[in-house]
């Protein structure tokens, strides 16, 4: 198979599939002692509460921890879901989070915490194609 099939086959795999090709070639191969862990789970600053991402991403050797969440919906992520988002970030502990959506509305876009990196299927599939 081609480097030319693989880039067609790109927009038809599961977001949850292109995060983690993305996450293998930009970042774990860059980073010998970073670790992956799929549906990882965090306690809150206080213990009251878990809480589940998709992906955590933890690099000890630069003392962060990356919390990924991925929502493949058929309609734009809004403002709510990147609040709520924004604050699992914050009371998880993580350095901070990665939104991973098919599609975010225009308002959504203008109100990101600043914990917080918003990326779409499109913008994703744009960087593997670069790698």
């Amino acid at each position: 198979m081609g480097l030319l099939e693989i880039d067609d086959e790109l927009p038809t795999k599961p977001l949850k599939e292109l995060v983690k090709l993305y996450l293998d070639k930009a970042y774990l191969s860059k980073h010998e002692k970073a670790k992956l862990i799929e549906n990882g789970v965090r306690l809150s600053r206080y213990g009251k509460k878990k809480y589940v991402f998709d992906f955590l991403v933890i690099n000890e050797d630069l003392g962060e921890i990356i919390g990924i969440d991925v929502k493949e919906w058929r309609r734009s992520i809004g403002v709510n879901v990147i609040r709520k988002f924004g604050a699992k970030v914050q009371d998880s502990g993580v350095s901070y989070g990665i939104l991973v959506g098919t599609e975010f509305s225009e308002i959504a876009r203008k109100r990101v915490p600043k914990n917080v990196i918003l990326l779409s299927k499109g913008e994703l599939i744009s960087i593997l194609r670069t790698l």
